[in-house]
């Protein structure tokens, strides 16, 4: 293996999985961590393997518990460097977790020094003279170094140093500065993708590197130049191509994006809309209730389009059903329904999961009995369909916040 990645969040796992990908390394992807993992993997070939945590939004000491596990794991496996990803758009919280996890990574990998550039510049998202900016609006009155805690005692590698010829040179003598002068480590400007990959082919062979997709793409493209230049082979990726299969649409979201999506496919195919009211109550209640939707699924299978089977998350509707029932009852309600669903539509031969929504795929792998996935190509960007280890089952997660009103119909095209 040449890459091991730990992610602070599900997306952002599937993000930096699915650039590995396209950049040329095999990439298996696994939730968390479990006892199974270890001998799951065991003779899967794979160039990069994603750990996707929940770290991000987890409280600190937790958060570094898990990503110290992670890293562990990654070792084991072989990784010969690691990456961590973290979300760039970091509330107070995060930027804390961000940094307490960096100081413990360092640590476990005896490293006095790590690279970190959080930019995302297809988006909009840049970082010059330190500073963050949302397409050229500035975020933030502080640096973003000066946001980390203590332990990262973080120096600036400003935009000008990437400029010009002897680059790697230049960042190198930056760094050993900056090593003189007691920091362990560096943040650097990026405004546009050409600079994360000149910082990648400068830094690609320090133990740990830090960021967003962006420049995890920008490693993984050096780390891919460098096999190559010294002769390693690739292995083959499992799942080059969209999967056949019977399928299932589901959503569960109350962000824009992901209810456009519900309304521009439900105008032309078969949906059922949750009953929340029949998944609040008695378990028998529940149960009943699933298996009446398997069977409405049943019947409308061999459909044109896929069956999509969503939750209303209109704004006014969700407001009068949380006030009945609790917020808390009804998150939990909607999750179990999914969990139950997606089990019973596996035994009756499904084979492709679209699930569009933070928590549904979630829901998806469990009662799958998930331990890891191939990755395989982007239905949009970020969002690659995942084969299951050792079974022929395919899913895609895609975020509630990403995609065009056509994301459904994107996961049918071959």
């Amino acid at each position: 293996m040449i890459i091991g990645v730990i992610a602070d969040s599900i997306p952002g796992a599937n993000e930096a999985a699915s650039a590995l990908e396209q950049e040329g390394l095999a990439t298996i992807e696994i939730f968390g961590l479990t006892k199974d993992h270890e001998q799951a993997l065991k003779g899967e070939k794979y160039e990069a393997l994603v750990i996707a945590l929940k770290s991000g939004l987890e409280s600190k000491d937790k958060a570094v518990t898990e990503s110290v596990e992670a890293l562990r794991f990654l070792v084991t496996c072989g990784a010969k460097h690691i990456f961590f990803k973290f979300t760039s758009s970091l509330n107070q919280n995060q930027v804390i977790n961000t940094g307490d996890v960096i100081t413990a990574l360092q640590k476990e990998l005896n490293s006095d020094f790590t690279a970190i550039s959080p930019a995302l510049p297809d988006i909009g998202y840049t970082v010059y003279q330190g500073f963050a900016f949302g397409r050229e609006h500035l975020l933030q009155g502080d640096p973003v170094y000066r946001l980390f805690p203590e332990s990262i005692k973080c120096g600036l590698l400003p935009h000008q140093s990437l400029q010009g010829d002897h680059t790697a040179l230049h960042i190198w003598e930056h760094i050993n500065n900056l090593k003189k002068h007691g920091y362990n480590s560096v943040l650097f400007d990026a405004v546009n993708d050409h600079d994360l990959i000149v910082q990648a082919q400068a830094v690609y062979t320090l133990p740990l590197l830090c960021g967003d997709t962006a420049f995890a793409r920008a490693v993984g493209r050096a780390q891919v130049a460098n096999a190559l230049a010294t002769g390693v082979q690739f292995q083959p990726h499992v799942l080059q191509s969209f999967p056949q299969g019977r399928m299932v649409m589901m959503a569960s979201s109350s962000m824009p994006q992901t209810l456009a999506q519900v309304q521009r496919y439900r105008k032309v195919a078969s949906t059922h809309t949750v009953d929340i009211a029949r998944c609040v109550g008695a378990s028998s209640e529940m149960l009943a209730y699933i298996s009446e939707v398997a069977k409405w699924y049943e019947a409308h299978k061999e459909e044109k389009l896929p069956p999509l089977i969503y939750v209303n998350m209109d704004p006014v509707e969700m407001k009068a059903i949380n006030d009945k029932y609790g917020s808390v009852a009804v998150d939990i309600a909607i999750e179990r329904f999914f969990y139950g669903l997606c089990g019973k539509l596996k035994s009756a031969g499904v084979t492709k999961f679209v699930a569009a929504g933070n928590e549904i795929g979630m829901q998806v792998a469990k009662a799958l009995d998930v331990v890891g996935f191939y990755v395989g190509p982007c239905v949009i960007n970020g969002v690659p369909w995942l084969k299951v280890l050792h079974e022929d089952l395919y899913m895609v997660f895609k975020p509630s916040f990403s995609g065009d009103e056509n994301f459904f119909f994107r996961t049918l095209q071959e």
